[in-house]
């Protein structure tokens, strides 16, 4: 069954794109912090197809690079655990999203509310899971701990965080944002929206953070 969001061409399924007039969003450096940000419904350019051999169910999109970024980490891991990265989900479209919402409303934002629409996000689970839940206690979510910034992907929702942004801890959840943040955050033990949304107030007034 394809969620909502995917078309098919010429019997395959493909990644949509945005209409030319669609405003423009900082897909990497958006932040959620602020209650009135919205992405509407906003598509963001250059969807890749996730090759099936990733994917735990299917079909997925995500940008070029992030899946780009995703696939060197992938390679890592083999290398250094002997474990693989499986994609549960990745973009969303505002109707998948709703879906979600109404269907895990304890983990899902509402639509126009999620780091997956950006296209820059995954829920991961490792080849040989049958639960997501498990991610937390798997070699490879210990590895991605100490290794995902290289490769640009921060968790965005931990345990330390949650009393900041109210969303439980979600080992599985990963986001793309470039390694000089990811390492920053990871580092400095920051929150990524927070982090991310005092560094667009700050790019307002010419400092840099």
């Amino acid at each position: 069954m394809l969620l909502p969001g995917f078309a098919f061409a010429q019997s395959a399924v493909r990644c949509p794109n945005p209409s030319k007039r669609q405003g423009s969003v900082n897909h990497i450096f958006f932040s959620f912090k602020d209650k009135s940000a919205n992405l509407g419904s906003y598509l963001p350019k250059n969807l890749a197809l996730v090759e099936e051999q990733y994917l735990k169910n299917g079909p997925r999109c995500l940008t070029k690079q992030t899946y780009n970024a995703f696939l060197s980490m992938n390679d890592a891991l083999k290398k250094d655990n002997n474990q693989s990265l499986l994609i549960s989900s990745a973009w969303r479209s505002p109707k998948t999203q709703m879906y979600f919402a109404k269907n895990r409303s304890e983990f899902a934002a509402s639509p126009g509310r999620s780091e997956h629409q950006l296209g820059t996000t995954v829920d991961l689970d490792f080849l040989g899971s049958k639960e997501e839940d498990l991610f937390g206690d798997s070699v490879a979510y210990k590895w991605m701990q100490e290794n995902a910034h290289k490769y640009g992907f921060v968790q965005s929702f931990d345990a330390e965080g949650e009393k900041l942004t109210g969303i439980p801890n979600e080992p599985w959840h990963w986001r793309f944002v470039g390694e000089t943040i990811a390492t920053k955050v990871k580092t400095e033990k920051l929150n990524l929206n927070q982090y991310l949304f005092d560094r667009k107030e700050a790019k307002k007034k010419g400092v840099k953070l």
